[in-house]
């Protein structure tokens, strides 16, 4: 196979984590980052331009055959389309599955059209404490909180004031999180984890994982229906509520404390899964 010129893009400790893996990938011919890393033989490609057609063009001159986008803003904006269609191969969620994480209305009909389980939305009178109050846009994600009376629902409705928002019921339980990666057609699901200590081991009751696998098999399923046909990672936040999962949230990318976790317990070459859909290895602990 021909060695491939790659770009990881981004700057946080999640895309540092995965620059890392790939340095030493054998299909790895020259890579660059657009931050420095301190990663042995990694170059760093300095793009001045906001405009991501004028920096796929500059990442052609450095002959950029492949670019792994980690921020979701850059995904948000359509990066991944724009590079595409520059002629550049990229690891990404295209700009419209990107609504999946960036509007949790789009996100909620989403779930709502395939059955896939998620805290009901609420009327804005509805009065049964606790409730949850969430912002529809991701750059108002801030302003989301679960709200334990009616001072602090009124407090919310100001600061939500001329913003698009929803109140959804509010759900106890275990939380965890997991990555799916799409290419070709072909879904690989990583080992799910604990959300708020991704290291901490997590042991799942024969029921979470059959519940887990249904929800997989869901979500696979609405997916290709909905023709989706980017290269790039969903994770999924879950909540275990009584006897089943209910999804809280999308993120339109590798989670940042999960894919260092990820990497930490793949055998096998990390880029190998990502362009063939290769199936993880994982280490014997």
């Amino acid at each position: 196979m021909k060695k491939i010129n790659l770009l990881v893009w981004g700057n946080s400790d999640g895309e540092k984590a995965v620059a890392e893996a790939l340095s030493n990938s054998p299909l790895v011919n020259n890579l660059f980052t657009t931050a420095d890393f301190k990663i042995k033989n990694a170059k760093i490609l300095n793009i001045a331009e906001k405009d991501f057609r004028k920096q796929a063009k500059k990442a052609l001159e450095y002959g950029i055959n492949l670019v792994i986008f980690g921020g979701e803003n850059a995904i948000y904006q359509g990066a991944v389309n724009i590079f595409k269609n520059e002629g550049i191969a990229a690891v990404g969620v295209n700009k419209t599955f990107s609504q999946l994480g960036s509007s949790k209305t789009f996100a909620k009909r989403f779930m709502n059209r395939y059955g896939i389980k998620t805290p009901e939305i609420k009327p804005d009178k509805y009065d049964q404490f606790p409730q949850v109050i969430k912002a529809d846009s991701y750059i108002d994600s801030g302003l989301d909180k679960i709200l334990y009376n009616q001072v602090e629902k009124q407090n919310a409705l100001k600061e939500l004031k001329n913003k698009n928002f929803f109140i959804e019921e509010f759900l106890e339980g275990e939380k965890i999180s997991v990555t799916s990666y799409l290419t070709g057609g072909n879904f690989t699901h990583f080992h799910p984890f604990n959300t708020s200590a991704p290291s901490k081991p997590l042991k799942l009751t024969s029921n979470q994982k059959l519940k887990l696998n249904i929800y997989l098999c869901k979500f696979e399923y609405a997916l290709l229906l909905e023709n989706a046909n980017f290269d790039g990672a969903i994770t999924t936040d879950l909540i275990w509520h009584e006897i089943d999962w209910f999804v809280l949230k999308y993120r339109v990318n590798f989670g940042e404390k999960e894919i260092q976790e990820i990497l930490m317990h793949i055998d096998n070459d990390f880029l190998d899964i990502l362009i063939n859909g290769t199936t993880p290895i994982y280490k014997l602990s």
